[in-house]
């Protein structure tokens, strides 16, 4: 369900390759790292926030891991798993030194949020103020959808289940899922690699 204002539904807002230049190049270091994490998985802000190093799996027979959120942390209470491409891991490989149990930490801390002072400026700064953090899961969306992923692909990434599956996914499912997000990296202009900056 969309946020809403004295109970009108607000429109999703997907931002566009420039735009997301612009609002990572504006944020510190481990703020653009969860808002590309955002871009690239399709997970909520919380989810992002709680993510768990426990959490994180190697898939048999795979050179690879993906991490599966509990149902109890996830909006629809069913168990999640998370596919990644190369620009998420990536982004896990770089903080996997960070000594904390999560992925995502500020100076040993645990993020409450990612809708942050530093995110709200970044937004001002380059005139993004209709930003919302939940419109990284829109912009995954539209961007899996641009990318030619089928419906029933988009639903098992965001974690719509719909009863079809469940995270007990065999490694060709699983293999197949990575090949679906990688498609947004094969989209991505080669200025947009993400360099992490020290705060």
């Amino acid at each position: 369900m969309l946020p809403t204002v004295e109970g009108i539904k607000r429109k999703p807002r997907p931002i566009s390759w420039d735009e997301q230049e612009l609002l990572l190049k504006s944020m510190p270091g481990y703020l653009s790292e969860m808002v590309l994490f955002a871009l690239n998985t399709g997970l909520r802000d919380q989810e992002i926030c709680g993510l768990k190093w426990s959490e994180e799996c190697k898939v048999s027979g795979l050179d690879t891991t993906v991490f599966i959120i509990e149902e109890s942390r996830t909006k629809n209470n069913r168990e999640r798993i998370v596919p990644l491409n190369s620009v998420a891991r990536s982004i896990v490989a770089s903080r996997r030194d960070n000594k904390s149990e999560y992925v995502f930490d500020f100076k040993g801390r645990k993020l409450e949020r990612m809708n942050n002072r530093a995110w709200r400026m970044a937004r001002e700064a380059n005139e993004l103020k209709s930003v919302r953090v939940h419109d990284m899961r829109h912009t995954f969306g539209m961007r899996l959808r641009a990318a030619g992923v089928s419906i029933e692909d988009r639903q098992d990434l965001f974690g719509h289940h719909a009863g079809r599956i469940t995270t007990h996914y065999s490694k060709v499912e699983i293999s197949h899922l990575i090949d679906c997000v990688e498609l947004l990296c094969e989209n991505r202009r080669p200025e947009l690699t993400l360099i992490r900056r020290v705060v």
